[in-house]
């Protein structure tokens, strides 16, 4: 349902590595969607399973600013939460 947003958070995904060697996702526009992991395969499987959990949560709470967020991503009416 969230195919279209999820592919633009992950269009210019960055990846930065630690002081640790750990390897850390991070979408460009959105500070607060990154994952860390051993490998960039694991980083960013997490990060999309995190940015599908935050969706559904602040849809959850009826958060006014990612139902706007996700309407101009063309997600189907039927599945509009307001």
């Amino acid at each position: 349902m969230f195919e279209n947003y999820i592919s633009y958070v992950f269009k210019n995904l960055k990846y930065e590595v630690d002081e640790n060697g750990v390897i850390i996702a991070k979408a460009q526009w959105y500070d607060w969607y990154y994952s860390q992991w051993d490998t960039y395969e694991e980083a960013r499987n997490n990060l999309m399973d995190a940015i599908q959990w935050i969706i559904l949560l602040k849809l959850e709470l009826w958060d006014k600013n990612m139902i706007s967020e996700l309407r101009k991503f063309n997600i189907p009416k039927e599945h509009h939460y307001a």
